[in-house]
């Protein structure tokens, strides 16, 4: 055996270990081992992330070569050589744990110390032993000098030279392995695991993290990548560097696309795949360390519990590759190493072995890992940012949370005085550019400068040190990227005179002074405080004892300063000296070190790796400063002035912290050197008086000096573009490790911490919850309430946290703090983060909805997954924090009823203006689920405040805590205790009696507050903060409240009144100051992307209201300063003018952030969006809200494209109402009222809408000409005015469905309406009296329910669900009562009807059954006794107060209920025999009861369009004569009117008169209307769209001389664009006339009447540009364009369903009269040119032709095509199916009765006429457990006579099947894109682009949400979609090259026809028009022409061609008369010169 093992080896320095936390977890121990954690390999690969240490050799019958190299991470401690078929020829043994690979002799002439036998065949000719521990696997000898120290030797074909790997002049320690015939090229040694699988060489240059190589042949999609600037690519690139902790190890040739980890404690151990092709899905973990032996991967969603890797001890017996820990050669995989995540062992299967298995995964030979070990060895793979995740989703409250905010925050590290200029210049030109940068991808720039601007008085209390550090820790908190930078030159800085000094400190230190008089000072200024603990000694502020220190009286306050600096001087002297005596030199530091170093100490030196690596150090060297003069210029640069051993001694000490300190622990790419000299006087400064010239003398001097200007810029460059590196990989690293949910998880925890920090007491209301959590038999959740400050948030925080203590089992935790986040603000985003976070907790692959109705489903669901082992706990604070979008305070989406194992816990103020607890109360009316936070007890009270007071280290003295608890007894609320408690701790043990003072209540302490900080920083500073912070519109953020303040000249002049900064801004520590003070009252919170500062509680924002916020003239200002701010009045360089000190009126810049509309592609800025708009109008600033905002086009498409279109409704709502006289304003929300569809659709559609809807008039003008000048992409517009204009009596457009509206019902106020689609499943309930009308709820879990009907009062809502009528309340959705309504759905229906509408009727056959509906009793049943009166769900009963009417369910008869007696009056036929005409039998279309009851009106569903009065025993009372059909009729509240639907119109008709009075005309056909007080009128229409109507405006004058129609064809039947001259040959729907318009002209060119005689009917196809192919009665004619007259009568006739085509050879393609073959005919001489058989007895489906016209492939019967050569006229092959078309069969399809062909119905040649594409149904591989099949298409290669590929949508067609969703990929048709795409429609209505030559999906084009037709041309850039449904009337059009829309336009009426022009500058469509000419409504088609614009120039159109015209004039010719052919009827002889023998079966129905 060789020496690797079987005996006691001692091992060297250079061993690895296990370590834990690191990525290497196994190593050998080697005499010299590789440093590389993987050896080089090329072929295949072994791609395990945690080796299997093998101890036997490779047995297989080859030898291990390098063909197949070894891809392991770890070498492998074998003591056995390869098994190489040619002799080991070493004389000395080497020292490597793996032998050379290569099947020649290594002839060594120097020992190579190894204890394995090298297998080479050629000479390792080294001089010095080679010591890595893996060998070249080269077929060309090592010939190095210098040991090679790196595991990594080179695997090429080339010698490795070097101990020094190839092409590096740096020593590579990395273990990743080049695997490649190249070297490799490392300039950072790179320190991953992961092998290069490239052949080109690895060249990264940023450290890989990552221990897992790539597993698969294509990427592995990890959610956290490898942190590389350049990936290690394979053939296919790895784009992880952290392994993969899903279920879903990749395996195979597809990715492992796991961006969402498991959410477990444990993950997945190993990069090791199952190697299958098919998943193993189980839901339990395995506990073993057995590989898996399947062929398939495991995809469980649970990881392995398994800590051990496997041990193996059998060797690979293959000659293929081990995907396994251990190295082999072997090709097939041996799946060992990682034990699987199957919820069972899975047995390996591996070859065939020599040594015998004793225990699986157990080595016999190498000694056994402990447990410990191996859970060790598995903790260091999974990522701690999975880690972190994992726990932050589980809800974790103990999990330490790194921060949140999106900000880059910079703290600046320097001496003041000596780098103003510096500081100044990256002000002025970098830091605008880096937030710039930042603000382009949604960070925040902050720098903290606490040098610039600080002023005498802010130094008076000495804080300034303590602010500047802990503006430094939050830096390095918060910062993503860097958070130091030092400007450190030449001075050492001032040393700080300590605030506080611990007692046990200061005493010693006295000792020590001998000085009496310095011992007075000292004592003078430091006063011994006993509150603190341990007690100190306190700095009393300078203004104690020197007042005149903050006095605005210049001289006396000069005499105080100098007192100060003396006194100052004289303390520090001696407490220096006095520290080096007493305390030894490291706790003296602190007192001797300058501010700078304690600010570099703690910003670097002390600061984590990762913090101190990303420091950035501006290191100016001033060459001759050293010869410069001592003199107070140079004191500003360094230290000169003074005693010499002071001077030194700060020299000493700045060199020891640059030299030995910072240099040593910074990046040195990060130090950036400047040499400078010291200026030069310049000469024209000169002068005789020297000393004057001295003084002024500037060692920088950029006005000067150019190299100083020089400087500057280079100096401003390096730190921008340094910083922006660092900031863009810091951002694009975070974006990789945190996910949205994640940092909303993060959040709600951390304010959870913070509350339970401060948490004490409340023991008996927790003991409460305990008890609710324990009780398993409630279903209802747990209510906290309590009034404003009592604490609900801190109970259920404390609760969050003792969750896994108060329950038996860790439950999965849920908790959200309500209004804190973006996402917990709002009901939408809050359930669908809930949704987001029980998906994974559940291990559900849920994507969460986008309505609240779904999401509400989704919860319900999902709220199921608890269980006794794992509870789920849901917690939701501050219910009332919800703001009212999508009515989510009605808490309608609560859900009713917990499942078991769930316990959900709310909070709420009890108050009823918040809405939530009334709703609470009306959902869980037990008064046991309810817990009312009582008030705090006098102990609770006292144990809180010591708690807290020892958390600050402080305490109170006996009086002051019965001061404190006294006062707090007259208000013993939280907050209270929080507010004295917060003053008591400013209380020191030597203040005065008259200082310790508390107030009574919330309100006086927060204004004692507000008032105290008043004093302390100044009135108009605290005023102006405080109220931009109340008036703020959802908070406001430090940087927004820094820019706005700094533009604030009130603020400025206030603070500049004695001095003045550099430049014209508030200096930073101004506001940290008064942050510091009020911190513990500010609240952050992230809204809109960023961190914004709010009040912590209403009673602050109440009390700064009254204080700040009372003068609406003072709001307004600020409201304008605000809005300034977001509009960036004055960023980007502009400047603010105000006035100085001296009266000038000047201006200056205030480097305020810019406020662009938008960051990036799709990052747009949300707060200028909100909040511009909302503070312009609460400033009342209406014209500029007006240019910047609701009349500002880019700012509309902006907040359209960011945002709902409700935002954007919500401000012109709220300005019409501020604004009423602005007319404007009014016609554009107008305008968007109508154009909301569209605007949903497609934001970009703003534009062209509101172009289409404005009227054109003075008010319009300027801002339709904005309109036309905004856009810089492409748009369309129609030529005339087609869309519905504001106006008139038309309100409100709104889409409610995006399906058929079934029915629409209103409450008896006229506040609410229901709408039904069953279809969708949909019920919504609308409130219309709001403007616009908002959607109330939407009514979940009723299925389809088929009616539905108001009830008690309009308080409920009853509902038609199966068997049962469901009555609920309306508000809240609360389950009120069940009626049973037994009866098949199509036979029973019911109404509501009575006083109160408190009874429900049902019809069920003869039997009417009467309900109270308050209770649910059955209060009569009635059976009809007349024979005729069978009730169902045709008789659509209708109720009023007394009675109720019915129809029998056929319709012909009426009946009426007497509620009041409970009968059924007899059955009367509606229409009876007249006397003079003959019996009319005509059904009841409609009726309905007079409101005072006497009365019943009805009308016939078709025929004599009348309305009948009658009274209730049948008796007609007069009628009246209609022009249409009615739909409904109905009677308004006050009988004055009758209005009723048909057609297009809703119309009122005065009851008494039976006159017209009104009309609401409609541009689709109505469905149903409602109205109240007939003024307000509710419709509904076929385009799914709810209108809301006022009748009391006055009518729109309509006028259509902008519409062009087709008279005189009155009904648009056939439309065939020519191709020329832009002519389309149009004829009305019978074809009785034709005609030929010129689109161009909008005219007509010729028209032709068609007197066709006979019985016939006539069809036109396309045949050229000047003619068309006319069928009459299966005879064929051709039809001569120019003539307008037939040209050939073709002989014979053709089949019944005959397809027609004309090819480019002058043939006419149609089917035999039989319709088996086809016949070709000649279109220039009318012959027949051939007839080509199929040879089948089937008829022909479908034909296409290529375009040549050379081929056609023909389909027949259910299974074959034909493909015919039409030059030949002969059958080339046929395609036979395999399996693909099955005979057509009857299927059950979305419980549907199907028939289903399976015929090729779409067929298509590629251009080139090489391939043929066909449509198939069948299964898909992917998805064959869908029970119908998915129809895709086939493509077949022509010349070789084989199916290719299949082109199809497995993904999506995957996910359908797994939801179950009813929809489908099946095609509906298929087009040619160009010659390499082609594209298909399917029943989804995406359009799929794929490649003709591969058959890849290329691209999905969605949105559009009905049935799809394309329109194509190929002189285009573009192509047309058009969903053609009146749901939806939308086109799109598409970018060809990219397949990306580019512009969208939603009309208001369906389109007939859509065609591009023939040379593509515009398309047309055509429609039919709906005109009212003499009362009366007419159809007339009509052509409209679109205009494309490229930004704002529409493409410019080329002249009408004239050259040949068809007509140079318009021509309306005479009739054409044509006698109709007989029908081919049996017996038929073929005509002469008609060889058609194909008789066709006259008793085949499919002819």
């Amino acid at each position: 055996m060789g020496s690797g093992f079987g005996r006691n080896t001692k091992p060297t320095a250079m061993s690895s270990t296990i370590t834990p936390g690191t990525s290497r977890v196994l190593a050998t121990t080697a005499v010299a081992p590789s440093t590389s954690g993987k050896p080089v390999t090329s072929g295949k690969q072994v791609t395990s992330g945690i080796p299997v240490t093998s101890v036997l050799p490779a047995t297989s019958g080859k030898p291990v070569t390098s063909g197949k190299p070894v891809t392991s991470g770890i070498p492998v401690a074998s003591g056995i050589p390869a098994s190489s078929e040619k002799p080991v020829t070493s004389g000395i043994p080497v020292t490597s744990g793996l032998p050379a690979t290569c099947g020649k002799l290594v002839t060594s002439g120097t020992p190579v110390t190894s204890g394995l036998p090298a297998t080479s065949g050629k000479t390792v000719t080294s001089g010095i032993p080679v010591t890595s521990g893996i060998p070249s696997s080269s077929g060309k000898p090592v010939t190095s000098g210098i040991p090679a120290t790196s595991g990594l030797p080179a695997t090429s074909g080339k010698p490795v030279t070097s101990g020094i790997p190839a092409t590096s002049r740096k020593q590579v320690t990395s273990g990743l392995p080049a695997t490649s015939g190249k070297p490799v090229t490392f300039g950072i040694p790179v320190t991953s695991g992961i092998p290069a699988s490239s052949g080109k060489p690895v060249t990264s240059g940023i450290p890989v993290p990552s221990g897992l190589p790539a597993t698969s042949g294509k990427p592995v999609t990890s959610g956290i990548p490898a942190t590389s600037r350049k990936p290690v690519t394979s053939g296919k690139p790895m784009t992880s560097g952290i392994p993969v902790t899903s279920g879903k190890p990749a395996i195979s040739g597809k990715p492992v696309t796991s961006g969402i980890p498991v959410i477990s404690g444990l993950s997945v151990t190993s990069g090791i795949p199952a190697t299958s092709g098919k998943p193993v899905t189980s839901g339990k973990p395995v506990p073993s360390g057995l590989p898996a032996s399947s062929g398939k991967p495991v995809t469980s969603g649970i990881p392995a519990t398994s800590g051990k890797p496997v041990i193996s001890r059998t060797p690979a017996t293959s000659g293929k590759p081990v995907t396994s820990g251990t190295p082999a050669t072997s090709g097939k995989p041996v799946t060992s190493g990682t034990p699987a995540t199957s919820g069972k062992p899975v047995t390996s299967s591996a070859g065939k072995t020599e040594a015998t298995v004793n225990k699986p995964g157990v080595s016999v030979l190498f000694p056994a890992i402990s447990k410990n070990k191996m859970k060790q060895i598995y903790n260091t793979v999974v990522s701690p940012a999975v880690k972190l995740r994992n726990e932050a989703i589980w809800g974790n409250t103990d999990l330490e949370c790194p921060p949140s905010a999106k900000i880059v925050r910079i703290f600046t590290s320097s001496t003041f005085t000596d780098t103003k200029h510096e500081r100044n210049m990256l002000m002025r030109e970098a830091y605008p550019k880096i937030k710039e940068h930042c603000r382009n991808f949604g960070y925040e720039f902050q720098v903290v400068d606490m040098r610039w601007g600080v002023r005498d008085e802010a130094t008076d209390d000495h804080m300034t040190t303590e602010l500047c550090l802990k503006e430094l820790r939050l830096c390095q908190q918060l910062s993503t990227g860097p958070s130091f930078v030092s400007l450190l030159s030449h001075k050492y800085g001032y040393i700080a005179f300590p605030r506080v000094i611990a007692a046990d400190e200061f005493e010693p230190l006295m000792t020590q002074v001998e000085d009496l008089e310095t011992v007075r000072l000292f004592h003078k200024w430091y006063s011994r405080d006993d509150n603190a603990v341990p007690p100190a000694y306190i700095l009393a502020s300078i203004s104690t004892h020197l007042p005149e220190y903050i006095s605005k009286d210049k001289n006396r306050k000069k005499v105080a300063k100098d007192v100060w600096s003396k006194e100052n001087e004289r303390m520090q002297d001696a407490l220096e000296s006095a520290a080096t005596r007493v305390f030894g030199q490291k706790k003296a530091r602190k007192y001797i070190i300058s501010v700078t170093e304690t600010e570099v100490e703690e910003g670097l030196l002390k600061a984590e790796e990762s913090i101190a690596r990303q420091a950035i150090w501006l290191r100016r060297n001033i060459e001759d400063i050293d010869q410069q003069e001592s003199s107070d210029e140079l004191s500003r640069y360094t230290e000169c002035l003074g005693a010499p051993e002071k001077v030194e001694k700060a020299h000493r000490m700045l060199r020891e912290l640059k030299e030995h300190r910072m240099e040593r622990r910074m990046n040195p790419s990060h130090i950036f050197h400047y040499n400078v000299h010291w200026a030069d006087i310049p000469k024209e400064l000169k002068s005789e008086n020297k000393k004057q010239l001295k003084g002024n003398m500037s060692s920088i001097e950029p006005d000067t000096s150019e190299e100083h200007r020089k400087y500057l810029t280079r100096l401003c460059k390096d730190f921008m573009d340094n910083t922006i590196s660092l900031v863009t990989q810091a951002i694009r690293n975070r974006k990789l490790l945190h996910d949205r949910l994640t940092e909303e998880c993060l959040q709600h925890i951390r304010l959870c911490q913070a509350k339970c920090a401060e948490f004490h007491g409340r023991t008996e209301t927790l003991q409460r919850i305990k008890s609710y959590l324990l009780d398993q038999s409630t279903t209802a959740p747990l209510v906290v309430h309590g009034i404003s400050g009592t604490g609900k948030t801190s109970i259920l925080a404390m609760t969050a946290k003792l969750c896994k203590t108060l329950l038996a089992k860790a439950p999965k935790l849920v908790l959200r703090f309500l209004g804190t986040t973006v996402e917990s603000s709002s009901v939408l985003p809050l359930l669908q983060s809930l949704v987001q976070q029980l998906s994974l907790l559940g291990n559900q692959s849920i994507r969460a909805e986008l309505t609240i109705d779904l999401l509400k489903v989704q919860l319900n669901l999902l709220l199921k997954q608890g269980t006794a082992e794992c509870p789920l706990v849901v917690i939701l604070d501050s219910l009332d924090q919800l703001d009212t979008s999508h009515n989510g305070r009605s808490l309608m989406w609560l859900p009713a009823s917990m499942p078991p194992h769930c316990k959900i816990i709310l909070s709420s103020l009890p108050e009823e203006k918040y809405e939530t607890f009334p709703a609470l109360k009306k959902l869980f009316p037990d008064e046991n689920r309810y817990i009312q936070v009582p008030e705090l007890g006098q102990r609770d009270a006292h144990s809180i405040v010591s708690s807290w007071a020892e958390k600050r280290n402080r305490t109170l003295t006996k009086s002051q805590m019965d001061i404190l608890l006294s006062t707090f007894r007259k208000c013993p609320t939280p907050l209270f205790l929080k507010l004295s408690f917060d003053e008591a701790m400013l209380w020191r043990s030597f203040d005065p009696p008259s200082l310790t003072v508390l107030q009574t209540t919330v309100r006086t302490a927060v204004d004692f507050l507000f008032g105290r900080l008043e004093k302390l920083h100044g009135r108009i500073l605290v005023c102006r903060a405080f109220g931009y912070l109340t008036l703020a519109n959802n908070g406001i953020t430090v940087a927004e409240l820094d820019d706005v303040l700094s533009c604030d000249d009130d603020v400025l002049n206030d603070v500049y009144t004695y001095w003045t900064p550099p430049m014209r801004r508030l200096p930073p520590l101004l506001l940290v100051r008064i942050r510091t003070d009020i911190d513990q009252y500010i609240v952050e919170r992230g809204i809109e992307g960023a961190r914004v500062l709010n009040w912590y509680h209403r009673q602050f924002t109440e009390a700064a209201h009254e204080r700040y916020c009372v003068k609406d003239a003072l709001n307004k200002r600020l409201h304008g300063n605000l809005a300034d701010f977001f509009a960036g009045t004055w960023a980007d360089g502009r400047k603010k003018p105000y006035t100085n000190a001296k009266g000038e009126v000047t201006e200056e810049d205030r480097y305020v952030t810019s406020q662009p509309l938008r960051f990036g592609e799709d990052d747009y800025n949300i707060r200028a969006l909100n909040n511009m708009p909302y503070h312009r109008l609460h400033a009342g600033h209406v014209d500029l809200l007006k240019k910047e905002c609701l009349a500002n086009v880019h700012f509309c498409v902006a907040k359209l494209h960011a945002l709902p279109v409700e935002a954007l409704l919500d401000d012109f709502t709220a300005a019409k109402a501020a604004f009423p006289g602005e007319p404007l304003i009014k016609c554009i929300l107008e305008a968007l009222l109508l154009s909301r569809k569209g605007l949903q659709t497609d934001p970009v559609q703003f534009v062209p809408q509101l172009l289409g809807r404005l009227e054109d008039n003075e008010t319009t003008a300027d801002f339709k000409q904005r309109l036309r000048k905004f856009s810089s992409h492409v748009w369309f517009e129609p030529d005339v005015n087609i869309l519905e204009r504001p106006g008139g009596q038309l309100l409100h457009s709104i889409h409610v469905h995006t399906s058929d509206i079934d029915m629409m019902t209103m409450t008896s106020c006229g506040t609410y309406v229901i709408t039904v689609c069953q279809g969708l499943k949909e019920i919504k309930i609308w409130n219309i009296k709001v403007d616009p009308p908002r959607l109330l709820r939407n009514v979940t879990g009723k299925g389809q329910c088929r009616k539905v009907a108001f009830c008690h009062g309009d308080e409920w809502v009853a509902m038609e669900v199966d068997n049962v009528i469901k009555v609920e309340e309306l508000q809240t959705g609360k389950q009120c009562i069940d009626i049973p309504f037994k009866g098949i759905g199509a036979a029973k229906a019911f109404c509501a009807a009575g006083k109160r509408k408190d009874t429900i009727v049902t019809l069920f056959g003869k039997q009417v059954n009467i309900y109270d509906v308050t209770n649910g009793s059955l209060l009569q049943t009635l059976t009809s006794s007349s024979e005729e009166a069978k009730f169902g769900a045709m008789s659509n009963p209708s109720g009023r107060d007394r009675y109720v009417g019915m129809t029998t369910d056929d319709q012909y008869f009426l009946c009426v209920l007497h509620l009041d007696s409970m009968t059924l009056m007899p059955a009367w036929r509606g229409f009876q025999f007249d006397g003079i005409r003959a019996f009319i039998e005509l059904p009841i279309g409609t009726f309905d009861i007079t409101p005072d009851e006497t009365q019943i009106a009805y009308t016939s569903e078709y025929g004599n369009r009348e309305i009948v009065f009658a009274d209730f025993n049948g008796n007609r009372l007069r009628s009246t004569q209609l022009e249409l059909n009615i739909l409904s009729i109905n009677f308004t509240a006050d009988c004055r009117c009758i209005y009723y639907t048909c057609d297009r119109y809703v119309v009122f008709v005065n009851y008494s008169t039976l006159q017209e009075e009104d009309r609401l005309e409609h541009k689709h056909e109505v469905l149903g209307a409602r109205t109240v007080d007939s003024v307000t009128v509710v419709t509904i229409a076929k385009d799914n769209n709810l209108r809301v109507w006022d009748r009391s405006r006055n009518k729109k004058r309509t006028t259509h001389k902008q519409t062009r129609t087709l008279d005189p064809i009155d009904d648009l039947g056939k439309c065939i664009p020519l191709g020329h001259q832009e002519a389309l040959f149009v004829t009305d729907g019978c074809s009785r006339f034709v005609g030929l318009y010129d689109v161009g002209r909008l005219e007509y060119r010729a028209v032709r009447e068609l007197e066709v005689v006979g019985n016939a009917d006539v069809s036109f196809f396309k045949a050229d540009n000047r003619s068309v192919v006319m069928f009459l009665n299966r005879k064929v004619y051709l039809f001569d364009l120019e003539k307008m007259d037939v040209c050939i009568v073709f002989p014979g006739v053709v089949s019944k369903q005959s397809v027609c085509i004309v090819t480019k050879r002058k043939q006419l393609l149609v089917t035999s009269r039989g319709g088996k073959n086809v016949k070709l005919y000649n279109v220039t001489n009318g012959c027949v040119d051939a007839i080509i058989k199929t040879g089948h007895a089937k008829n022909i489906n479908k034909v296409v032709v290529n375009e040549p016209g050379t081929l056609a492939a023909v389909s027949v019967g259910e299974r074959h095509i034909v493909l015919m050569d039409l030059v030949t006229h002969s059958l080339m092959y046929e395609i036979s199916n395999r399996t693909y078309m099955g005979d057509a069969r009857i299927l059950t399809y979305q419980n549907k009765l199907t028939f289903k062909f399976a015929y090729s119905t779409y067929m298509l040649f590629t251009r080139d006429s090489a391939r043929f594409f066909y449509n198939t149904c069948t299964c898909l591989d992917s998805v064959d457990e869908r029970t119908d099949d998915v129809d895709h298409l086939i493509c077949w290669d022509l010349e070789q006579k084989k199916e290719i590929f299949e082109l199809c949508d497995r993904e999506t067609e995957a996910e359908y099947e797994k939801v179950k969703n009813n929809k489908s990929t099946c095609m509906r048709d298929v087009y040619r894109l160009d010659d390499d795409r082609i594209m298909t429609t399917c029943l989804d209505n995406v359009v799929r682009v794929y490649d003709v030559k591969t058959g890849k999906l290329l691209h999905r084009l969605t949105g559009h949400k009905t049935n799809v037709e394309v329109e194509l041309s190929d002189v285009t850039a573009y192509f047309l979609t058009y969903g053609r449904l009146q749901e939806e009337n939308c086109i799109f059009m598409w970018d060809k090259a990219t397949c990306s829309r580019v512009a969208t336009f939603t009309l208001d009426e369906t389109v007939h026809t859509l065609h591009w022009s023939d040379d593509g500058t515009f398309f047309y469509t055509t429609r039919n028009v709906v005109l009212e000419k003499h009362n009366y409504v007419h159809k007339f088609p009509d052509v409209i022409t679109w205009t494309i614009h490229h930004g704002h120039k529409p493409t410019s159109r080329p002249e009408a061609k004239r050259c040949p015209p068809l007509y140079s004039t318009e021509a309306i010719l005479s009739p054409l008369t044509i006698n109709a052919p007989n029908k081919v009827e049996k017996g038929y002889q073929p005509e002469v010169g008609d060889p058609d023998t194909d008789d066709e079966d006259f008793d085949d129905y499919f002819g």
